[in-house]
């Protein structure tokens, strides 16, 4: 049975990220952009694993596990990676096709990053049980491979006199990103063990009190409090946004919902009207910038809409 809140959860989120993508300035000189991306890929995340069948691949080979995910993931991403290269060379004087066309794969354009990561979580998860991690031994696994790789990113000096395994961590913290791997892991164990009572009043009140640090932590920087508080922010509105869709406590909202069910698509092109825009007027003028992105983005879903009809696009391009 779907969920419609689910949807509606994916809906919101994919609103966040394409709002998160348009702001201007770095998170360190927005306020709302740091709350967004406080919480919005390791939710996506959990519910990303949430959704993932885990029972029904534990018999797969790596092949099959992969191939399942070729029409769904993989050749829309392919596609989108190709498309944006295409771009990036009209904006470069001068660039080895072949050489830059292997980077673009390897380390994916600005927000293309997202599904290696997610296949790269499905893989490990799939390699754990297979190797006899037990599923209560799994989140363990999961929370440990996350604080090492949050480390590692947020102090990047342990690692920069390590030659040949320095290039190795770069590319596996910009193309993987294991520093999510604890949300996937959570979504899937969290759907067998922790769904049957609906939250009560400290689920939503720690989630709150997290907030107020990841506020507080925008004026007053502190590494080691940014990773403590980014586990236990992001498992406690987790936890919420599960229990609340499980029980279908959110009135539906279609609109939303369908923002949700296609976020994949949205979430792969999305970022060609921001593009369009800081072509055509730049960001200079930043109330002219928003009111032409938005706008664009706007036109980029109505013509979206319009395109699912065509058989083939939804198979290839939109991954549906």
């Amino acid at each position: 049975m779907r969920l419609k809140n689910i949807d509606l959860f994916k809906g919101i989120l994919i609103i966040l990220v394409i709002i998160g993508h348009v702001l201007i300035g770095t998170m360190n000189e927005s306020i709302l952009r740091t709350i967004i991306y406080s919480f919005h890929m390791p939710l996506f995340i959990g519910i990303s694993g949430f959704l993932f069948n885990v029972d029904k691949i534990v018999s797969f080979s790596l092949s099959t596990l992969l191939n399942k995910y070729l029409f769904r993931v993989i050749i829309p991403w392919s596609i989108a990676i190709l498309f944006y290269f295409s771009i990036s060379l009209f904006q470069k004087s001068s660039v080895n096709i072949l050489t830059g066309l292997f980077k673009a794969f390897v380390y994916p354009y600005y927000h293309l990053w997202f599904i290696p990561a997610f296949l790269s979580w499905i893989v490990l998860t799939w390699l754990l049980i297979k190797i006899g991690i037990e599923e209560k031994f799994l989140l363990f696994a999961g929370l440990l491979i996350s604080i090492i790789t949050r480390l590692l990113l947020l102090y990047p000096e342990v690692y920069q006199n390590l030659g040949n395994f320095k290039l190795v961590i770069d590319l596996t913290l910009h193309t993987f990103r294991p520093y999510f791997y604890f949300f996937f892991v959570f979504g899937l164990i969290y759907k067998r063990l922790g769904l049957k009572k609906r939250p009560n009043l400290f689920d939503v009140i720690l989630p709150l009190i997290c907030l107020t640090g990841v506020i507080y932590l925008f004026y007053n920087p502190n590494k080691m409090f940014s990773l403590i508080n980014f586990f236990i922010f992001n498992t406690f509105l987790l936890s919420l946004v599960l229990k609340v869709s499980v029980h279908s406590m959110i009135k539906s909202n279609k609109v939303v919902e369908w923002f949700g069910i296609n976020s994949l698509a949205i979430y792969l092109w999305h970022v060609l009207p921001i593009l369009i825009s800081k072509l055509i007027i730049g960001n200079k003028d930043v109330t002219l910038f928003y009111i032409t992105t938005f706008s664009l983005e706007i036109v980029f879903i109505i013509i979206y809409w319009y395109l699912l009809r065509y058989d083939f696009l939804k198979k290839y391009v939109f991954g549906l």
